[in-house]
């Protein structure tokens, strides 16, 4: 079963059965689910007259006890707005820890929530053919959001009837890209990938989002049964004028086998753009050739002295090829671990956009023949619509959203009592 057809499926059983409660009946509703003490407290923090259309309760801090949200429809009936709210216990009382306002397009349970493994999941209706999902979960008095996944009519030319399916998670950093016939759900293409998060050279990153790509098993893009493995991890950080891109691989995969040759390619797609063209028939054509948009950096790894690995690069005319002479290349080993780490001036891509695609090939031989392929994308290094992403994280933002409640709380108590405004 597809993300698509499943859609349809979970709007089943996160509504309130299609009805819309009172605060009142919802009180009854939740008894026994609910601290009815606690209960009660919050209805002054929603709108004067409202009715509730749907809920979900489950444990979404991880602490045992029951969190909850809600949407709440304001009782004037021409208004399409829906309020809705996540609410954690806190023991002592139930705490706000997300409140957004959204609009139904038909009926108002097409907003609607999953809470589960510790994640509270929002379901919207955006139009005709698009859906929007989003997981949060709130862990160290913060709700982050966990994964994103859209369907819809998002390709610009709307007579193609063509869907285009995004899911992007924001802590194992995998995602996928998806086009397809909205009338058949037949599948165009699509492809799986990890996305990089870029952030500013020595950001702290929230402790639930990481910066680096680890490198597991998922990179033999083998749908058979394989033994969960590690083999290090990818990271990207940049500062006013430099890229700079860390390969740290464990050294176990190399073993004592001084015969094993180890290369590693990175090539980049300055055009975001996954589709060409259409056809006279309206199908869609796909960027599966390599242009002048491309550009790679090819590494030989010295696999005993990684400080005297070789580089060379071929970049599109694209780029501008006066700074590659800029691009510097340094290595070295520890006990665990061989580490690469590539420079490049940010100049190079002759582009100001945020994202950058990315494809990553690490491949180990022996005796010519190749004994170990990981790649960040099940698609191919010639297919520049299957590359993965980099994506620039400007300054105080995050690849996904954070919301810290302690902070929140304190601001409130400075303006309470005018410290701040």
């Amino acid at each position: 079963m597809t993300l698509k057809h499943l859609l349809f499926w979970l709007l089943c059983g996160i509504s309130l059965n299609g009805q819309s409660l009172t605060f009142d009946e919802f009180f009854r509703y939740s008894h026994g689910i609910l601290d009815s003490s606690q209960l009660a407290g919050i209805k002054e923090m929603l709108p004067e007259k409202f009715v509730i259309t749907g809920a979900d309760f489950g444990d979404i801090s991880g602490d045992t006890l029951t969190d909850f949200a809600i949407a709440v429809r304001p009782s004037i009936r021409r208004s399409r707005d829906i309020y809705v709210y996540i609410f954690v216990d806190s023991s002592k009382s139930y705490i706000p820890v997300f409140s957004d306002t959204v609009k139904f397009v038909d009926l108002p349970i097409e907003v609607a929530f999953t809470i589960s493994e510790k994640m509270c999941l929002i379901t919207q209706k955006l139009d005709e053919n698009g859906w929007l999902f989003r997981g949060y979960s709130f862990l160290n008095n913060e709700l982050s959001m966990v994964d994103i996944y859209r369907t819809g009519s998002q390709v610009p030319d709307r007579r193609n009837k063509i869907g285009n399916e995004i899911y992007e998670n924001y802590r194992t950093l995998n995602a996928f890209n998806g086009y397809y016939n909205q009338a058949s759900l037949k599948d165009y293409k699509k492809n799986k990938y990890f996305n990089f998060p870029v952030y500013d050279h020595k950001r702290n990153v929230y402790r639930n989002y990481s910066q680096k790509v680890f490198i597991t098993s998922s990179w033999l893009w083998n749908d058979s049964l394989v033994k969960p493995q590690s083999y290090g991890f990818v990271s990207f950080t940049k500062d006013n004028k430099f890229l700079t891109g860390t390969i740290d691989l464990n050294s176990k995969i190399f073993g004592s086998d001084s015969l094993i040759n180890t290369y590693i390619t990175l090539y980049f797609d300055r055009n975001p753009e996954r589709l060409l063209k259409f056809t006279k028939k309206r199908e869609p054509v796909f960027r599966e050739t390599a242009d002048e948009n491309i550009g790679s950096v090819d590494i030989e790894v010295n696999n005993n002295h990684p400080g005297s690995s070789s580089v060379n690069f071929n970049f599109g005319r694209n780029y501008r090829h006066a700074s590659l002479n800029s691009i510097t290349l340094s290595g070295e080993k520890n006990l665990n671990s061989l580490i690469q780490t590539i420079r490049i001036p940010l100049n190079v891509f002759n582009t100001d956009t945020t994202e950058i695609g990315i494809y990553i090939s690490i491949e180990l031989e022996k005796n010519g023949s190749t004994i170990l392929h990981l790649k960040n994308s099940d698609g191919s290094a010639d297919d520049p619509s299957s590359y993965g992403r980099l994506k620039f994280i400007q300054h105080g933002k995050y690849y996904g959203s954070i919301k810290n409640h302690k902070f929140r709380e304190l601001a409130e108590k400075l303006r309470k009592n005018s410290i701040i405004k």
